[in-house]
């Protein structure tokens, strides 16, 4: 197999082999390379590869975590991967099974195959800046804002403008792309300015009701597109990004339909050259 170009033979195993190769392999956030060429003792023998990567360390491999999966009768295959920027950097663990006939399991036991384990480093996102606090606006450490309050709580955080808007705000041009009904209602949350032009933002975001939560849309301001969706969870917190698609943008409006209320801890921003 292949590490972005650096070759790594492991051989005929008995099943399993493990090897640290955290001081040689290193992957970086964005778009990586992997390859695996199998060695079929059969001819045009189907097998099925998958592998997965421990993005958040705790030592499993998740459903979310499968990054590449294919089938070879043998011949090499190459899959482009995504590192993505939320994960945290440092050493962890990549795991590649193989199945005859077969897609393999993270976890399991088959007759023929193979699972190979190997030990690498991944280089974390470099952030142009983070910004911590208690929600700008929602329920922060037990504190329920009032609607006043909430209805027009600017606030500027290391030079980025945060504007609460609630529920007032209703701009139909800004919205036009949502997958609503034409009669549904749509309201502006917050809108974010940020001091000059952003590629990439990640945030980890909540909600202030249990029940009845709908989608949260991150919408470029300039150009109305959608950076991001997602649906918010009470806890925990979710790891949202948000890329830019086609330019930088400057101001995002973060918008849902009623009851949603997202609520944000931190924000990571890394700003065009």
């Amino acid at each position: 197999m292949a590490f972005n170009g650096k070759t790594v033979s492991s051989g005929r195993t008995t099943g399993y082999s493990y090897r640290d190769l955290s001081a040689s392999v290193v992957l970086s956030v964005g778009t990586q390379s992997l390859s695996l060429t199998p060695k079929i003792l059969l001819r045009n023998t189907f097998v099925g590869w998958s592998a997965w990567i421990d993005f958040d360390g705790d030592g499993t491999f998740s459903s979310s975590e499968l990054v590449a999966s294919s089938g070879t009768d043998g011949k090499m295959v190459t899959r482009q991967i995504e590192i993505p920027s939320t994960v945290v950097g440092g050493k962890t663990r990549i795991r590649f099974a193989m199945q005859r006939k077969n897609y393999p399991s993270s976890c399991g036991t088959f007759t023929y195959g193979e699972v190979e384990d190997y030990d690498v480093t991944i280089k974390p996102e470099t952030w142009s800046q983070t910004v911590e606090f208690e929600n700008v606006f929602g329920q922060a450490a037990g504190v329920t804002l009032s609607q006043a309050e909430e209805s027009h709580s600017v606030r500027i955080i290391d030079g980025v403008k945060f504007d609460g808007q609630m529920f007032d705000n209703y701009d139909p041009l800004v919205y036009k792309d949502f997958p609503y009904k034409s009669d549904w209602i749509c309201f502006s949350l917050m809108t974010v300015t940020f001091p000059r032009p952003v590629l990439k933002i990640a945030f980890s975001a909540g909600h202030r009701w249990l029940s009845g939560a709908s989608n949260v849309y991150v919408i470029d301001n300039q150009t109305s597109s959608t950076l991001a969706s997602y649906l918010p969870q009470e806890s925990p917190l979710q790891v949202i990004e948000a890329k830019a698609s086609t330019m930088p943008f400057q101001t995002i409006r973060f918008a849902s339909m009623f009851p949603t209320r997202p609520c944000i801890d931190k924000l990571q921003i890394k700003y065009a050259p």
